[in-house]
């Protein structure tokens, strides 16, 4: 946002774990250190990437690893 001199901006975490916490509490770091210094702070769009059964075949089974 610095490079681009941009007044606002969003944020995107694209979750392909389950580890919410962790990441929650990392971006709670550095969005306490952002208010300290007075910078502007992003809103963040949480969106999850995990693999998914699929909706339209009921049959679906999860491959399994070799």
């Amino acid at each position: 946002m610095k490079a681009e001199r941009a007044q606002s901006g969003i944020f995107m975490v694209i979750m392909e774990k389950d580890n919410i916490d962790e990441i929650k509490r990392k971006i709670a770091e550095v969005q306490k250190d952002m208010e300290d210094k007075g910078e502007y702070i992003p809103e963040i769009i949480y969106i999850n990437g995990m693999k998914q059964h699929s909706a339209s075949n009921r049959n679906y089974k999860t491959p399994e690893m070799e």
